[in-house]
Formats: structure tokens, sequence, C-alpha cells
């Protein structure tokens, strides 16, 4: 079975792959992508500090921070998703470049 979806992948989605793959448009997204993904993944991660669905979560970091304890943690998410766009614009046209 699993030779036979090697022999499809190979005759297949090999060729249509390496099309791709020489496309410069794809590759300069791939890249921009790839430069940009250890910013979303720290701002994910902020995301889920501020949005943890849990009550006894939630308790716990307002006894540590305080009233607001949002807003600490919800800049670093603010400032990275919403430009996201901007950044990867100026990504890609630096790799097209």
């Amino acid at each position: 079975m699993l030779t036979y979806i090697e022999k499809i992948a190979d005759k297949i989605l090999m060729p249509i792959a390496s099309v791709i793959d020489r496309n410069r448009y794809i590759k300069s997204v791939r890249r921009a992508f790839t430069i940009f993904t250890p910013y979303i993944i720290a701002a994910s991660i902020f995301l889920i500090i501020t949005s943890f669905p849990l009550e006894a979560y939630q308790n716990f970091m307002f006894a540590i921070f305080g009233d607001g304890w949002h807003t600490l943690f919800e800049y670093s998410f603010e400032a990275t998703f919403p430009i996201m766009t901007l950044i990867f614009s100026f990504l890609i046209a630096y790799r097209l470049a």
C-alpha cells in the first residue's frame, strides 16, 4: 500500500511540486513566511497567555500582575498581528528584488 502511494507521489505530485518550487513569486512568499515565523509564534504565545480560558488561571494572573494585566501581554500581540500584512509585503518585495 505504501509503495503504491509513493509511486503516485513520485509520478504525479513531484512534478507539480517542482514546478511550484521554481516559481519565484511563490518562493518569495515562502521565504517571507519563514522569516516571520518566530514573530508569529511569539505573538501566539502572548495571545494564549492573555486569553487562556480557565477561571483559576485568570485569577492567578490577576493576583500576580493586578488589575489590567491583559494589557501587559496584549501589546505584543497587537504589535505583531495587525501590522503583519505590512511586514509581509516588505519581506516579499525584498525577496523578489
